[in-house]
């Protein structure tokens, strides 16, 4: 598991060293294709705090008990 975990900060890293490449552009990450240790996930995986926040109010709406939850998903952080 030390493995792993170690495996899992060195790539961690180094997408943080590409976005520093990337001025400061916007770009995704398909959910199921992403660094599950992305630090900037909601940014990632959903664009923008506005636009996790709506879709977290429709979720709360659609999923009341949190049935549906996952990490990096939309409620996860609740």
């Amino acid at each position: 598991m030390e493995t792993q975990n170690m495996i899992a900060a060195d790539i961690t890293s180094r997408l943080q060293i590409l976005d520093s490449l990337s001025n400061d552009a916007l770009f995704g990450s398909y959910l199921n294709e992403a660094d599950p240790n992305e630090p900037n996930w909601k940014q990632r995986f959903f664009d923008s705090q506005a636009m996790y926040d709506r879709l977290n109010s429709i979720k709360q709406v659609a999923d009341p008990q949190s049935l549906f939850i996952c990490k990096n998903c939309v409620g996860s952080d609740a």
